[in-house]
């Protein structure tokens, strides 16, 4: 707090010391010394001191640590790459050897739709933000989930899933940065309970507004730019950022039929005829496509 009764807050600048500047990431302090602990970009954990000095560096990743968690129920820490680190808040130092990890790819793998696919858009979760709730430990990822892990043996619940960020290399993404938005969305013609989406990050996904959560998820080659049902419901029909355009089977989201035209730039429109026999495939150049 500042001095002087302004009732405001007064900066000091951290020195690093030996491990030389850091990008900070996260930050939190420790319940039982209420010492101050970063994680940076580079994998490290600094410990730092009542004269804002770095007074103990440890290694704990390769990548990023992009969060930390600290209460009276443990201190966990993670990042990139889908692994935790936890420790018990008995004040013991946090040590590398000390932690017991946690593997969120190994984990998640279990969370599957009926057809056994992965709910979970990435193979290793990234790990954006960390807390402690009643003796769980809930994690939210990069791609917008939301897990949950407690109980005796290792166990992991997935209590919110979401479209996220396009994954796609920095150079693509234009002066708008990372491109994020949600492109398609279409209630079932028969189901009102069913809905589909698909967007920036080259998934479809399949919702059941019954029981709040997604059923099906499905990766794709490119970006989703459209998304049409056939109104029997026989079939869902996916417009792609490369200009092609996927038939699917509604329930399992496997491929019945590729179409469309590359070279005709993305499909941002879909429509199937009354009867189901034709559709029509609208490209950003203005062409418009029809398919049997």
């Amino acid at each position: 707090p500042g001095s002087g009764g302004s009732g405001g807050w007064v900066a000091r600048k951290g020195h690093f010391g030996p491990t030389g500047a850091q990008t900070v990431l996260c930050a939190a302090w420790l319940p039982s010394s209420g010492v101050l602990v970063t994680g940076t970009s580079r994998g490290l954990l600094l410990e730092w001191g009542a004269d804002a000095q770095v007074v103990r560096s440890v290694r704990l990743h390769a990548l990023p640590l992009f969060a930390i968690a600290a209460s009276t129920e443990g201190i966990a820490v993670g990042g990139r790459g889908g692994r935790l680190l936890l420790w018990p808040a008995d004040g013991s130092p946090l040590l590398a050897s000390a932690a017991r990890p946690v593997d969120l790819g190994q984990l998640s793998a279990g969370l599957t739709d009926a057809y056994g696919r992965c709910l979970l858009a990435a193979d290793a979760p990234c790990v954006r933000a960390l807390v402690f709730a009643r003796g769980t430990l809930c994690v939210v990822t990069r791609s917008g989930a939301i897990l949950q892990l407690g109980g005796g043996r290792p166990h992991c619940r997935l209590l919110l899933q979401s479209h996220c960020a396009a994954r796609m290399p920095a150079s693509s993404w234009g002066e708008g940065g990372p491109r994020s938005e949600l492109w398609g969305l279409a209630a079932h013609p028969r189901s009102a309970h069913l809905f589909a989406s698909a967007g920036d990050d080259c998934t479809v996904r399949i919702w059941d507004a019954n029981q709040h959560r997604g059923t099906c998820v499905r990766s794709l080659r490119a970006p989703a730019h459209s998304l049409t049902w056939a109104a029997n419901g026989s079939s869902l029909a996916v417009g792609l950022a490369d200009g092609s355009a996927l038939l699917l089977e509604p329930e399992s989201l496997s491929e019945l039929a590729k179409m469309g035209s590359p070279g005709a730039g993305e499909v941002t429109a879909l429509a199937f005829s009354p009867d189901c026999a034709l559709l029509a495939i609208g490209h950003a150049d203005g062409q418009i496509i029809v398919r049997a």
